[in-house]
C-alpha cells in the first residue's frame, strides 16, 4: 500500500473515533433521586436515596424504629 493511503486512514480513523467517543452526559452528573414505599405483612417500609456518579445512598425506615 501507498505510504499517502495509510496516513490518511490512520487521521480519519482517531478523528472518527474522536468524535464517535462517549461523554458523560449531565444527567449522570446530576443526582437522581427516588422515593419508595412497601408493604409485607402489614408493616410499611419508606425509603428515599439518590444516585449520582455511579454511586447511590439509600436510607430507609420502619415500623418499630427500624432504620437502614
Amino acid at each position: 500500500m501507498n505510504r499517502a493511503i495509510i496516513v490518511k486512514s490512520l487521521i480519519a480513523s482517531i478523528g472518527c473515533l474522536a468524535l464517535f467517543a462517549p461523554r458523560p452526559v449531565a444527567a449522570q452528573i446530576i443526582p437522581q433521586p427516588w422515593v419508595s414505599v412497601g408493604a409485607k405483612d402489614g408493616d410499611v417500609t419508606y425509603a428515599v436515596g439518590a444516585r449520582a456518579l455511579n454511586l447511590g445512598v439509600e436510607l430507609g425506615t420502619g415500623e418499630d424504629g427500624a432504620t437502614g
